[in-house]
This record gives C-alpha cells, sequence and structure tokens, in this order.
C-alpha cells in the first residue's frame, strides 16, 4: 500500500503469531477502550479505505474434517467444529478454552458491524476478507440484523462479494476466499484458480513446538494479493497521500530470519519463462507470477558436479585461524613472567594514578553533571563520566559513543553503528505514535489486572499501600 503511494495505518494485536512486514498499531479489539480509539482515529484522519481480515479459526469449516486414523494414532489433535447454522454464536456444551475463543471472536464480529456502519456514514472504502464457506459470515449478518437499522440492512445487502481462488493471486493450496466490499473496486480479483500448476496439500505436520495445520500458514497474503489489492484502490481513488518517510530509511518490510543464511543456495538458478527449462527444475510460482511479461518462475536445480563445485569453495570454521589479541597476549606475558608481587605492585600504581586523575577532573566532571537533565542527573549522580572518556581515549577505544550512552540514550529510533559489534538490522513493529495511540487501553488492562487473585492477603496489602 505505502509503494502504491497510500498512508496506512496497520491494526494488528499481540496475539499475532504472524510476523509483520510492517509497523503496527497494536491494540485489542475486543477491549471497548481500544475500539474506541480505533474509531476516533478513523473519524479524526482522512480515511479513504479500510480491509478487515477477521480471524476465522473458530468459523472454518475444515474443523468439520476429520482427521487421519494414523495421524491421530502418533498423537495428533482432533479439531472439533465451533459453530454450525443453528448455533453461529457458538455450539452448546464447548470446553472453556473454545467458548472464550468463541465469544472473542463474537466481539470482533461485532465491533466489525460497528465499521461497516461507520463506512455507511462517513463514505469510505470498506472490504471483509474471509474463506469463501466460514461460518463467520453468517455471524457478521447475526450482528447486521441485531442492529435494527433497516439502512444498515440495506447497506449489507448492497455490499459486493469478490470470490477468488487464491492460487489466482499467488497462493500455494487450494483456498476460496471471499471479500465483501462496498464498491466494486475490487471486481478485477475475482479469479477462479488458472488450472496450470500443481496445489500444495493441506497436510498436518508434527514439529518441535507441537502439531502444526497447513491452514495457519495460508493465514497469510500472497505478495502478489496484496500488490493487486493496492492497484485496484489505486485507480479508483482520488486523492493519495504520500508518506513522508525518509527514502534512505532501511525499508520496514526486509526482515532479517533468526536462521543461518545457506550455504549453498537452494537452486543453481532461478528463471522466468513461459514454459519449463528442460534441465531439472522446480515451479516456484504458477501462472502471473512471473517478470517482465514471463508467465511463471523456475528454479533449476543443481546437476552433482555443480553441487560439489560449490561446496569445494566454502570454509569449514575448523579452517578459521583465530589468533589470540595482542593485548591479552601481553597480559598473560606479564602476569606468568612478573610473578604475583609485580601484578600488585602495578594495580596499586594505577589505583592511586586513577585517584590523582580524578581529582584534576573534578571540576570539568561538575560541570558535565549540570548540563544533564533532570531524570538523568539522578541515575548519574557520582558516576566519573569524564574520568570514563579519559580512560578511553587513554586506551585508544574504537567506539567513544559509549560515553553518550551513559547520559542516556532514545528507547527508539535507530542508534548509531558500533564498530565492535556486526550489523543487524531489527525493523520496529510500531513507531512512538502508533505506541502512544494504542497507551491508553493498555494503561487501563495492567491497572484492571489482579495479579494477586490467588493471595487475598497480598492483594489487599497492595490496596492499602
Amino acid at each position: 500500500m505505502a509503494q502504491a503511494g497510500f498512508k496506512t495505518t496497520p491494526v494488528d494485536c499481540h496475539h499475532n503469531k504472524h510476523v509483520p512486514r510492517t509497523q503496527v498499531l497494536i491494540l485489542d479489539l475486543t477491549n471497548p477502550t481500544d475500539q474506541t480509539t480505533l474509531k476516533n482515529l478513523i473519524k479524526s484522519s482522512p480515511t479513504f479505505a479500510i480491509h478487515i481480515a477477521l480471524p476465522c479459526g473458530t468459523g472454518s469449516r475444515a474443523r468439520e474434517r476429520p482427521i487421519a486414523r494414523h495421524l491421530l494414532q502418533q498423537g495428533a489433535p482432533q479439531p472439533v467444529p465451533l459453530r454450525s447454522a443453528e448455533h453461529l454464536l457458538g455450539l452448546p456444551g464447548l470446553t472453556a478454552s473454545d467458548a472464550r475463543r468463541v465469544e472473542l471472536s463474537n466481539q470482533l464480529a461485532k465491533f466489525t458491524v460497528d465499521l461497516i456502519e461507520l463506512a455507511m456514514t462517513l463514505g469510505f472504502f470498506i472490504s471483509i476478507e474471509n474463506p469463501e464457506n466460514s461460518w463467520m459470515w453468517g455471524v457478521l449478518c447475526h450482528y447486521v440484523l441485531a442492529k435494527k437499522s433497516v439502512k444498515l440492512s440495506k447497506f449489507w445487502n448492497d455490499l459486493i462479494a469478490v470470490n477468488f481462488a487464491n492460487c489466482a493471486h499467488g497462493g500455494e493450496r487450494d483456498k476460496k476466499t471471499k471479500f465483501l466490499c462496498s464498491r466494486d473496486w475490487l471486481a478485477s480479483m475475482a479469479l477462479p484458480c488458472p488450472k496450470n500448476h500443481v496445489h500444495k496439500p493441506f497436510t498436518l505436520k508434527k514439529t518441535t513446538a507441537g502439531w502444526r495445520f497447513d491452514t495457519a500458514q495460508e493465514g497469510e497474503y500472497p505478495v502478489l494479493l496484496c500488490e493487486r489489492y493496492a492497484e485496484c484502490l489505486q485507480r479508483h481513488s482520488n486523492f493519495i497521500t504520500h508518506s513522508s518517510a525518509d527514502p534512505n530509511r532501511i525499508p520496514s518490510n526486509i526482515q532479517q530470519t533468526k536462521r543461518h543464511p545457506q550455504l549453498i543456495p537452494e537452486y543453481h538458478r532461478v528463471v522466468f519463462s513461459d514454459s519449463p527449462p528442460k534441465a531439472d527444475h522446480k515451479l516456484l510460482l504458477p501462472a502471473n507470477g512471473g517478470e517482465n511479461g514471463a508467465k511463471a518462475k523456475y528454479g533449476k536445480n543443481h546437476t552433482p558436479e555443480q553441487f560439489v563445485k560449490f561446496a569445494k569453495t566454502l570454509v569449514h570454521p575448523f579452517d578459521i585461524e583465530h589468533r589470540v589479541p595482542d593485548v591479552l597476549r601481553r597480559n598473560i606475558h606479564d602476569v606468568l613472567s612478573g610473578g604475583v608481587q609485580k601484578l600488585v605492585d602495578f594495580r596499586v600504581k594505577e589505583s592511586k594514578r586513577l585517584a590523582q586523575l580524578k581529582h584534576e577532573l573534578r571540576y570539568e566532571e561538575a560541570r558535565m553533571h549540570a548540563t544533564l537533565p533532570a531524570h538523568a542527573k539522578i541515575v548519574l549522580k557520582g558516576k566519573s563520566l569524564v574520568l570514563l572518556q579519559h580512560l578511553l581515549k587513554e586506551q585508544q577505544f574504537p567506539d567513544l559513543d559509549i560515553c553518550d550512552l551513559m547520559k542516556g540514550v532514545d528507547l527508539v529510533g535507530k542508534a548509531t553503528k558500533s564498530p565492535l559489534f556486526a550489523d543487524k538490522v531489527v525493523p520496529a513493529t510500531t513507531s512512538p505514535e502508533m505506541l502512544l495511540q494504542s497507551s491508553q487501553g493498555s494503561n487501563e488492562k495492567i491497572l484492571g489486572r489482579d495479579v494477586h487473585q490467588s493471595e487475598p492477603d497480598l492483594a489487599r496489602c497492595g490496596r492499602q499501600l
């Protein structure tokens, strides 16, 4: 959306297991305070469009499919349906945890209807996404009817359904998705499966963290789907709010993986072509997934000879020579050759020198502390910052910015690069402005927690304090 020229405010909650690729405003939209925060933000800004990806876990029809017997024998869980046509708001007899999940999902659906009504009133474009056969569409309809508003009911009935196959927009599995939109701007996205590729199966895998359903992976939008959505809005926008972000800033969607980089690339070469290559290959992106007009993207596998040739260029960690630093070598030599008494004499001499140096720098130290802000003065009272800076320069320490660190630094923003450490850019998941916007609801939730619920005596003492 930002690349299409829109200024965006993504909203998510801290429970989301997916890693965001941009900064997000953290709000718990099951909380009335956070709901009010979002609605006030929409009303106070020139909102052009809102897209809602309503969680579908409790309304998924995949829960109605039985798990294979051999997986159940291995300990795989058997999800149970949580809703039905007769019980859209939750089946009777659910476990406490499932009932809680359904209740939270219902609250989100009810708030989604509030946003639909807000879109009707203010006139901005709104789209809601869920699987085509999800029970959540019925839940939304229930809360629309509960409003008992003829105008809202008509607006709901006039919403335009855009049904498409996820694989037609870069997805890997056979998943049918629906957008429900207030205008026909996304009509061009109503594409069936092109039938020119093989779908990945929906499987259940056992991992170190437990059993994992592939349906969870399909929760993330493919990049191609996002690009086409943004293009549709761009074509129908009367204005585009350009972001004032620094063009030289490292893009926030570049996430540094925790895994080590590949020692040998998975493919010898990646090509874009209308037809499959003759060499052994794998289809990476189906139709409309290529570049420069090509229909598809292919990865050409290594031949055994190519793989071995590449492997021979790698350097094993055991083959790298690790030298002992000169300063450490000198210290070891001095301790072993001079004996204990020489070491004691040296330490006494240095202690006297440092005490004298601290005395000589006392006035400069006082001037430095006088320039500090009030909160820093309290923390740094009695600390010899000027003496530290003097000793760092004396030892030719490579990172003198550590002195500024002692005075206090901003908790947000981009820090200066230290020569002592390698680069590791960690994009911010939110911004200071977004954090402040969500702080009111967060503060109320923190203050409202009864952390000593199981210890009434301790709770009573806390209230008395």
